[in-house]
């Protein structure tokens, strides 16, 4: 694991989703058993501000932080956690093994899409992060991000006290902007009002 990356430094690369992902932390830091996470949506590039997929730099100060580089905030917060990770984009999983290669850290990667996986699994998670497609001119992303956390709900791929934790909230048409009053009515407890990201907690 990179000695340079501590808690502390990490949640001040983190800037906005400071917060939210230190609520992670403190939640998931009581677990007595292995924490599995769902990761719906890997880190696609290397450096922030920009689709940079081939030019990795191993300095930690230069990754995605940005765009929330969960995939290694994860590993780094939680060494032993049982990680998948899913992205239809090669690249994308491809960026995220050279990071996680770097931390000295595995996860388990699938090639595919958020749908087509959640219909197939039946693992349940402590926590399931949701940063997949990208949000833009019409509400395309905020509809699959719905009916994505129905099917999570209904197949109940979420334990007793787990987390959903959606990124990109604050931008039109975001990620979450269908999902996340989805999840209120389906009696989740919001943790994070007016966050960069939404999260929920299931009791």
């Amino acid at each position: 694991m990179n000695k340079a990356l501590n808690h502390e430094n990490l949640f001040r690369l983190l800037g906005k989703r400071k917060a939210t992902i230190k609520t992670c932390f403190q939640i998931l830091s009581s677990r007595e058993k292995e924490i599995s996470v769902l990761e719906i949506g890997a880190s696609r590039s290397f450096t922030s501000g920009t689709i940079n997929t081939h030019e990795f730099n191993p300095d930690p100060e230069a990754w995605d932080w940005g765009a929330g580089c969960f995939t290694a905030v994860i590993k780094i917060l939680f060494p032993q956690c049982k990680l998948t990770s899913l992205d239809p984009n090669p690249e994308a999983i491809k960026v995220s093994k050279i990071i996680l290669r770097s931390l000295g850290a595995e996860a388990s990667f699938e090639q595919t899409n958020s749908t087509d996986f959640l219909n197939k699994t039946t693992d349940k998670y402590d926590l399931i992060y949701m940063d997949h497609a990208e949000s833009g001119g019409n509400d395309s992303c905020a509809v699959l991000h719905r009916n994505d956390a129905a099917l999570i709900l209904n197949k109940n791929l979420v334990k007793p006290d787990g987390l959903i934790l959606i990124d990109d909230i604050q931008t039109a048409f975001n990620k979450g902007m269908y999902s996340i009053p989805f999840l209120e009515e389906q009696g989740l407890v919001h943790l994070s009002k007016n966050s960069y990201q939404a999260l929920f907690r299931k009791d």
